[in-house]
């Protein structure tokens, strides 16, 4: 009977202590975790979760499991199920609830298999697979990955260097690091499709200021209006970092000059051309002188009358005098009455009248004289006679 006593008392004791653990709350769940966080099915397929608890040795092991949309996917003990075509969370929740991990899932029609990756420059335009991209210590650099073909169910990639002390990558943003030579590869999630380039990093090279600036010409001539000449920018040293420079004129209404440094003629006249760098401000000149160009022209005299047989030269003066271009071309209205040459020569053919027109060759500008021509007379006075604006007084 005693020996009884004793058993029932030892039976008490463990069932006092087994009850004050439980009131205590046992061993708490820590954290929960799932198998998978992100789930892409077919309609009708079943894909099963596990769940993981912390520390394995939690005191209530229960898991409730619900989804955030049973009509696109159910869920029971961990077994999922494609319902319909969409996208719903699955929680994984302890039975006191308060830890949850969630698996996102989302259910197509059709599942597209990924062919090939390519990593594209920032524009998607340029292939990189195999090349190498030159940067320097400290710069950055965005590369794309485009999974093929393009409707591929799972877009999703990740991207590795195989040097980070060189260069590193994330979401194919590339940060050069230090000197050196790394690989960067970028791998499909679905079928562990890659593609790679070369990232070659230099270290970093403190920029070359610009010293000065020199012109291959200090002074240009130009005879006429649209007349254009290159001038050429020498921008010392020959390794400065910036070698950009910007080029104005002082009359542009005279001289005006082009991005590239070509300069025009617009009218006669005197201009400063200035070419200066865009680092440290180093100036050179030109000076451009425009000279005039034809104006106009005017003829001497502008009437005249002449007898058959005689002949008469005509001047011609071309306006202005420092004008570059002073050829003109002759001409008769009816050269069988009286003809004219290269040289402004009148020769009087037969009686009537004709008009003698004088043309520049720059611009175009003419001049004229009207020729009487009358029967000869025998005259003492050459045969011929100047009239005036009226030469009949009368």
């Amino acid at each position: 009977m005693k020996r009884l006593f004793q058993c029932l008392g030892i039976v008490l004791l463990l069932a006092a202590a087994s009850c004050d653990k439980a009131g205590n709350g046992g061993v708490k769940v820590t954290r929960i975790s799932l198998s998978e966080t992100e789930v892409v099915l077919r309609k009708g397929d079943v894909r099963s979760l596990t769940v993981t608890l912390a520390p394995s040795d939690a005191t209530d092991q229960t898991v409730v499991w619900t989804s955030s949309n049973s009509n696109v996917v159910s869920v029971r003990d961990g077994l999922l199920t494609a319902v319909e075509v969409g996208s719903a969370n699955v929680h994984a929740t302890t039975a006191d609830g308060r830890k949850r991990a969630s698996c996102s899932v989302t259910v197509i029609s059709e599942y597209i298999p990924v062919e090939s990756v390519m990593i594209m420059d920032e524009d998607g335009v340029n292939s990189l697979n195999g090349s190498v991209i030159g940067m320097v210590e400290g710069d950055t650099y965005v590369a794309v990955a485009a999974v093929r073909p393009g409707d591929a169910t799972n877009q999703n990639v990740s991207w590795t260097s195989s040097n980070p002390l060189v260069a590193t990558v994330r979401n194919g943003t590339i940060k050069a690091v230090s000197a050196g030579s790394s690989t960067l590869t970028v791998t499909t999630d679905a079928g562990g499709k890659t593609a790679s380039c070369t990232i070659s990093v230099q270290g970093y090279v403190p920029p070359v200021d610009v010293t000065g600036v020199t012109l291959d010409r200090t002074s240009l001539t130009m005879n006429s209006p649209g007349q254009s000449v290159k001038l050429t920018a020498t921008v010392t040293p020959a390794d400065a970092t910036t070698k950009d420079v910007r080029w104005s004129s002082s009359k542009p209404e005279v001289a005006s000059v082009s991005n590239d440094g070509t300069v025009t003629a617009v009218s006669p006249g005197k201009a400063v051309i200035t070419v200066r760098t865009v680092d440290q401000g180093k100036t050179a000149t030109c000076q451009v002188d425009v000279k005039g160009y034809v104006t106009g022209v005017s003829l001497s005299p502008t009437l005249l009358n002449l007898s058959v047989g005689n002949v008469r030269t005509l001047v011609a003066t071309v306006l202005p005098a420092d004008a570059l271009n002073k050829s003109v071309t002759w001409s008769s209205s009816k050269p069988e009455v009286a003809s004219v040459d290269g040289d402004g020569k009148v020769t009087a053919l037969a009686s009537g009248m004709t008009t003698v027109t004088v043309t520049t060759q720059d611009g175009g500008y003419t001049a004229s004289c009207t020729i009487i021509i009358v029967e000869s007379t025998g005259d003492v006075n050459g045969g011929y006679e100047e009239f005036n604006e009226n030469p009949f007084p009368w």
